[in-house]
């Protein structure tokens, strides 16, 4: 028996590039005859490929990682999204940004969606600072998201039908990405690096944050559509056709909205934080960052905008606040998978922490500092 043969009639189908092709053609998707162009495999922490036949045949096949334990199902939320979203005409705006999935093998974990050939991720496009951060993209991503927000918020039929496909889709406390932090134990010292000792020691030095974190944590309410991944690698941009497409919802769930916003906040603020330089005042530092806050300004701007545009309801300062003081929590959160993959702590991580606990401590602060203007009302 071949390679091919053997991945084909295994009790679990486990996806190579030698057996890829045999899989699509079973399922419909590409015929035996047709001329494969190119299969690849593509980054990312589950099994990823990209197989193209022709251009009306290209597609991404995803396939969840297998252990010892089996699968977690890490795709059966996304696909739970997607049978909501081909149900719903009042979600039918979803539709313009959201892929669809067009299989889901779910005895295998394997997605089949097809390829966007003429998109790249937001974190690539933004990746040569010459590239201009164009207001209206960030525009169209905080409408998006708004949409997305608005159209479930309260729905609790929409909540019904998510649940009866994946059980574990309603969050009924706040996420532990999100949560108050952790204190320092003795225990600690045996895996984290030296360096982290930093962090742990600002945090118990900030009784403040501790008890603002917690009272955002009792603020949280889980109540619409999130998607909780929203990195700028999983909004893939057509400059071309100026068309937005969000993707990856794996970790998707019934939740806050504040913490995707805040999510998305937190991505463009990173790109400005990383190129702070390691030495001077604070303030000195911040003005001296390569990319200039003020060259992303025009974006962070937009981005509420599009967002309270498509969701009026929620524009206003309390909102904004929560949605301040969560980019800060975000920010933390960077700096925490740091000393999870033991990973240096250094002057980016710094810079996190300083902006993050201003964002937390004092939110009306920082949103003159980032919109030029007070949280009253962000103008739409």
């Amino acid at each position: 028996m071949n390679t091919i043969e053997a991945c084909v009639l295994s009790s679990f189908v486990s996806l190579s590039e030698d057996c890829i092709f045999t899989y699509l053609v079973d399922r419909g998707y590409c015929k035996s005859n047709d001329v494969i162009q190119e299969i690849r495999s593509l980054p990312g922490r589950n099994h990823n490929f990209r197989v193209k036949c022709s251009d009306h045949q290209d597609w991404i096949v995803k396939q969840e990682v297998r252990d010892q334990h089996g699968c977690d199902e890490i795709f059966l939320t996304e696909w739970a999204v997607q049978l909501l979203l081909s149900k719903s005409d009042r979600l039918k705006p979803l539709r313009e940004f959201i892929p669809p999935v067009l299989h889901y093998d779910r005895p295998n974990s394997i997605l089949i969606s097809q390829f966007l050939p003429q998109h790249q991720d937001l974190s690539n496009y933004y990746g040569d600072w010459e590239n201009e951060f164009d207001p209206a993209i960030a525009h169209t991503l905080g409408h998006n998201l708004g949409l997305l927000h608005c159209l479930t918020f309260d729905q609790e039929s929409d909540r019904n039908q998510l649940t009866e496909i994946a059980p574990n889709f309603i969050q009924y406390c706040c996420p532990s990405d999100v949560a108050p932090i952790d204190r320092f134990t003795p225990e600690m010292l045996g895996w984290i690096r030296s360096d982290a000792l930093t962090f742990f020691k600002w945090y118990q030095q900030q009784p403040d944050l501790n008890k603002a974190l917690t009272l955002l944590e009792q603020q949280w309410r889980s109540c619409c559509l999130v998607h909780q991944d929203l990195r700028l690698e999983n909004w893939l941009f057509d400059p071309t056709a100026q068309d937005l497409q969000l993707i990856d919802w794996e970790r998707s769930g019934w939740g806050d909205p504040d913490t995707d916003i805040a999510n998305v906040l937190c991505a463009y603020l990173k790109l400005w934080l990383e190129t702070v330089p390691s030495s001077g005042t604070w303030q000195a530092r911040l003005e001296e960052a390569e990319l200039p806050l003020e060259q992303i300004k025009p974006s962070l701007n937009a981005l509420m905008s599009g967002y309270f545009r498509a969701f009026p309801e929620r524009n206003h300062p309390e909102t904004i606040r929560r949605i301040l003081q969560w980019t800060g929590r975000q920010l933390i959160y960077l700096v925490q998978i740091q000393i999870q993959y033991h990973r240096p702590i250094a002057s980016t991580e710094a810079a996190f922490l300083h902006i993050a606990q201003k964002l937390i401590l004092y939110p009306e602060v920082l949103c003159l500092l980032l919109f030029d203007h007070s949280y009253s009302a962000i103008p739409v």
